[in-house]
């Protein structure tokens, strides 16, 4: 159960599981508004998978718990896993009274403003009573045992990504001296990611640097305030705002290498995308991703919220994209060893088995 019409990085995830869960009949559900499309059900469909529509009025409307309980008498569901609070509130009550169970899927959370903050607040309330609360990383564990969920009651999955055999990367390694490099950043254009640091560090180096240009995908309520900070630092020849596109391959494979700037993360999916594709990473070093990349090994780390320290790796990368590119190789090595959906299907089958006595 996902309350989303959008298909981004943890509707992607949720696909994916659903076509490797092959021991269990899998559907996905979400809400929708009349007259609203809903790009994540459309997805769904496409990959073969079931859907359910589940129409709603407005935020709060209750008539949901009625509607959710005889879709599980109907489809005689087993186990509903909820992926956001509103799912999980829901989720919650609809299942009362019935044989149904549930589980909560934790990836993190965004606070922009009053009203996010309270919507957090009752997903806390609501992770305390859920069964089991599956989450990404180690450090998205601690932080639901230090919001007072039982350690018990908490499960880590990591992500997983779809790996091809025999990637050949579009860009021609064989760099021209002074060629451009093509630097990519992918995610949500809000707070949490920390786009507005990248655009101070590079204004810190833009000078020394070797000519670069960053190129920044996604939408979200930070766009018209970064583009104007750009504007302001002067350095729009070196940033472009892309706009959100549906498949992010085909950008990171003509890339030399992605960075990453976020205040906070769960495990981001945008790593495993650009492994996945062999591209190095340089990320601060925020929520799982230290459990991902070993500085100087597989990526390169900065601290979080340090424009100067950020601006010294962004350097570094560019004027080694030959080391950048070794870190690309072992990412992609490391994504079909540790990041496979067969791995994946593996912890959520054997927890969800345990959860229903199947």
């Amino acid at each position: 159960m996902r309350s989303s019409e959008f298909f981004g990085g943890p509707e992607r995830a949720i696909v994916g599981q659903c076509r490797h869960l092959k021991k269990f009949e899998m559907i996905c559900g979400s809400f929708i508004r009349k007259g609203r499309t809903n790009r994540f059900l459309d997805e769904c469909e496409a990959a073969g998978i079931r859907t359910l529509a589940i129409p709603d009025s407005f935020a709060g409307d209750f008539r949901i718990i009625k509607k959710i309980r005889k879709i599980i008498e109907t489809n005689r569901i087993d186990l509903i896993v909820s992926h956001d609070y509103k799912s999980n509130f829901f989720t919650y009550y609809s299942v009362k009274k019935t044989s149904a169970r549930q589980a909560a899927h934790f990836r993190g959370w965004t606070a922009e403003d009053f009203k996010d903050k309270i919507y957090n607040r009752i997903n806390w309330f609501y992770l305390k009573k859920i069964p089991v609360v599956l989450t990404v990383s180690e450090p998205t564990n601690c932080l639901l045992v230090s919001r007072g969920i039982d350690p018990g009651r908490i499960r880590v999955v990591f992500n997983a990504i779809e790996c091809e055999d025999n990637i050949t990367r579009d860009r021609n390694y064989a760099r021209k001296p002074g060629e451009k490099l093509n630097i990519v950043a992918a995610g949500r254009l809000s707070r949490e990611k920390g786009y507005d640091v990248l655009l101070e560090a590079v204004s810190l180096i833009k000078k020394t640097a070797p000519p670069f240009v960053i190129s920044i995908y996604g939408h979200g309520p930070d766009e018209e305030m970064l583009k104007s900070r750009a504007e302001q630092l002067d350095i729009m020849d070196r940033i472009e705002f892309c706009g959100f596109v549906d498949d992010i391959k085909p950008v990171l494979r003509k890339a030399d290498f992605m960075i990453l700037p976020s205040r906070s993360e769960g495990m981001p999916n945008v790593i495993l995308e650009a492994w996945s594709q062999k591209l190095g990473v340089i990320s601060t070093a925020v929520g799982g991703v230290p459990e991902m990349i070993k500085s100087g090994r597989d990526g390169l780390l900065v601290p979080p919220e340090d424009a100067a320290a950020l601006g010294d790796g962004l350097l570094r990368a560019l004027n080694n994209p030959a080391e950048m590119d070794t870190y690309g190789e072992r990412g992609y090595d490391i994504v079909r060893k540790k990041y496979s959906y067969q791995k994946q299907a593996e912890l959520l089958e054997k927890i969800y088995i345990d959860l229903t006595n199947l």
